[in-house]
């Protein structure tokens, strides 16, 4: 179900690889928010590791989609989807 959180409630998303990423591709938040199917509140708080420290599928979903990555891209090292 989508609405799930990932394995064991603690897959963290790495806001500071996050942001190379959106840096690489030139994306801002709101660009990257509206990709991803995202509110930019949500992107914000990702790379901030704030409520996205436990991302649902959705979130780590739409991310990977928009930025074109698998998940290990964005998590922090040592996470698994």
């Amino acid at each position: 179900m989508l609405a799930q959180t990932m394995k064991g409630d603690e897959t963290m998303i790495d806001g500071q690889k996050l942001r190379a990423l959106m840096i690489q591709r030139r994306m801002t938040q709101g660009g990257l928010a509206k990709a991803a199917g995202l509110s930019r509140q949500t992107i914000d708080d990702a790379l901030k590791g704030k409520a996205s420290i436990r991302p649902n599928l959705r979130t780590l979903g739409g991310l990977c989609r928009a930025l074109d990555v698998d998940a290990a891209a964005i998590l922090k090292d040592g996470e698994t989807a």
